[in-house]
């Protein structure tokens, strides 16, 4: 038996016991039935894309039908991958964050006799304080059996509590139709809207959250949203079917009811290696969708989190006030260290001081290292200062997904800013971009870059610079 004629057969026995067919899983992976099927038998010249490959393990542990993550770590080995497929942040986050903690036999009150439930089934309202990924919270109170453990744990969310404040207070008082959360990868995103959603959700009649990290195609979330708003659709003579349709029944919903719908990971339906905000073939309806939120008069919210900015972004920023952009910062150093005060770490003030801006703040990438120092050095910061390596391990894997993300012109640009130790000025990088770029493409690439929050200017002046965790990757591994 082949590596996939066996991959093939595991996911069939992993898809059985939920009740799914091989069709649900090709419309949750955003694939024709006849293409999956094509794919998984090899038939033609038709084979499994990597992406396609991660799209049907999100599906399947969303499903609760991998319930650890050595039963992950065997199925990509049966094709001959392995664990690093995945970056550090998708294991840490929703879905994965559930592996290995999911009972191994159904509760009794199990609804439908389906545990865990299955995603888009639950139209409950939270009774802990978590927030579910891809599963409905809808008012009023009522009792729910549900497996909250898939859940970011908002009880532990630390930090961000001025930016909580501002972007509640622009929820509670109707000051913003969409809320863009835009930073780099382990800043907090996810655990900051979810916090959000979770204190804002008593203003709202229905709260939907959604993933976009098995990249949902735009008529497949919209389907979603129709069926879950509206639970009698059989008494529809002629439900919506195109895209334009169902935006236009969607905005007329929100018009009389107010929800608050998160949509998380908004970069994986982007391009890589191309200009920040580019949209995947057959995910251009999500710009529809921004659009008409954006522009439409009604009483809901739109949270996106992403790493980079999508281009209706810009045009709403301009002609809206209620479109508001909220760029995350790293942690500042009381911050940092009050995060990390359960680590065990010792040093002093100024050693504390140069750990956390090594890292730029970044929460993900402190935790990652705090691990290393506590472990290796014993929780003592000066040793591992002195080894001089802060890029290493899970945080390099974090950066390298990133990284690779860029442009090959995004890419050169951050060669030349690492390469200087000063803030680098507008015409010193037309004379690095001379023999490669014009000056028109010199400023689409800047633009791009400050999309994805990679660089900084200084002051007010065109003076660029690097964060410093970027500057020292890029220092290190890409000197030549």
């Amino acid at each position: 038996m082949n590596g996939l004629e066996q991959f093939r057969k595991k996911i069939q026995e992993y898809r059985r016991p939920t009740g799914k067919s091989q069709k649900d899983l090709a419309q949750a992976v955003g694939l024709h039935p006849n293409v999956l099927s094509n794919k998984l038998n090899a038939s033609g010249s038709t084979l499994l894309t990597y992406p396609e490959i991660k799209r049907i393990i999100f599906v399947l542990v969303e499903w609760g039908a991998i319930r650890e993550k050595a039963e992950v770590i065997e199925l990509l080995s049966i094709i001959g991958r392995d664990a690093g497929i995945f970056t550090p942040e998708e294991w840490l986050n929703p879905p994965f964050d559930q592996l290995d903690r999911l009972p191994k036999t159904s509760p009794p009150d199990a609804p439908g006799g389906q545990y865990p439930p299955q995603p888009g089934a639950i139209k409950y309202k939270a009774e802990v304080n978590n927030t579910p990924d891809d599963i409905t919270l809808i008012k009023p109170h009522l009792r729910h059996h549900a497996d909250w453990e898939r859940a970011l744990d908002v009880s532990n969310f630390f930090g961000h509590s001025i930016d909580l404040d501002l972007l509640e207070d622009s929820i509670t008082n109707k000051q913003a139709r969409i809320i863009l959360l835009l930073g780099m990868a382990g800043l907090g995103k996810t655990i900051l809207a979810s916090k959000l959603a979770k204190q804002a959700e008593k203003h709202f009649k229905h709260v939907i959250w959604r993933s976009l990290r098995a990249s949902p195609r735009p008529g497949q979330l919209l389907n979603d949203l129709f069926e879950l708003f509206e639970p009698n659709v059989a008494a529809y003579a002629h439900p919506p079917e195109t895209l334009t349709e169902k935006l236009n029944w969607l905005i007329s919903f929100l018009e009389n009811n107010a929800c608050l719908i998160v949509l998380d990971g908004y970069e994986n339906i982007l391009q890589a290696a191309n200009r920040a905000g580019i949209y995947q073939a057959g995910f251009e309806g999500f710009g529809d969708l921004l659009t008409y939120f954006g522009q439409s008069h009604h009483q809901s919210c739109l949270i996106i989190t992403s790493r980079e900015k999508p281009n209706e972004i810009i045009a709403l920023e301009s002609n809206t006030p209620l479109m508001q952009t909220h760029v995350l910062a790293g942690l500042n150093y009381i911050e940092a260290q009050e995060f990390l005060k359960s680590q065990n770490l010792h040093g002093t003030q100024e050693e504390w001081n140069e750990l956390v801006t090594q890292y730029s703040g970044n929460p993900l990438a402190l935790k990652l290292g705090a691990w290393t120092i506590r472990e290796v050095f014993g929780g003592n910061i000066p040793d591992f200062l002195h080894l001089n390596e802060p890029i290493f391990g899970d945080i390099k894997l974090m950066l390298d997904q990133q990284f690779r993300r860029l442009s090959p012109a995004e890419q050169e640009m951050m060669f030349w800013l690492a390469s200087e130790k000063e803030p680098v000025a507008l015409e010193k990088l037309e004379e690095y971009s001379k023999s490669t770029s014009s000056r028109l493409q010199l400023i689409e690439t800047l633009e791009s870059l400050f999309r994805r929050t990679f660089i900084e200017r200084e002051g007010d002046r065109p003076l660029f610079k690097l964060q410093p965790i970027l500057r020292e990757y890029i220092t290190k591994f890409y000197s030549n």
